[in-house]
């Protein structure tokens, strides 16, 4: 189980590092890991890999998505002066960021259930 996982995670960070790969060879302004991602999308899309190939991968991964905002609480904490003076501008920009990350999210698992519905993923 262990080791299915943690190969799925390694298929990811594959797509990622392809993507990277991508990013600096068209000398693009859009990150790498964006990159990784659609090209993982257009793989599960186009059937090169199933869904099953990288799900508890992901999941893995995104269990441990909380790790990823440790340094930025240390950051606002070793800023704190900042954040006091500049912090609305802060909070307004997280505040529509964080709404339309869920919007999207929201989006997308809808036409996920759907395609997956239709038998299409």
């Amino acid at each position: 189980m262990f080791l299915k996982v943690l190969w799925q995670i390694a298929l990811i960070a594959i797509f990622w590092g392809s993507g990277n790969a991508l990013a600096m060879l068209l000398h693009s302004t859009m990150p790498g890991s964006i990159w990784g991602i659609l090209l993982l999308f257009c793989a599960l899309f186009f059937k090169m890999i199933k869904l099953e190939q990288v799900e508890e991968g992901a999941s893995a991964v995104l269990k441990e998505l909380v790790l990823l905002f440790l340094p930025l609480v240390m950051t606002v904490m070793q800023y704190k002066a900042l954040f006091i003076t500049e912090g609305w501008k802060l909070l307004i920009s997280i505040g529509v960021g964080t709404a339309l990350v869920m919007i999207s999210t929201s989006v997308t698992i809808h036409l996920m259930y759907r395609f997956k519905k239709r038998g299409a993923i």
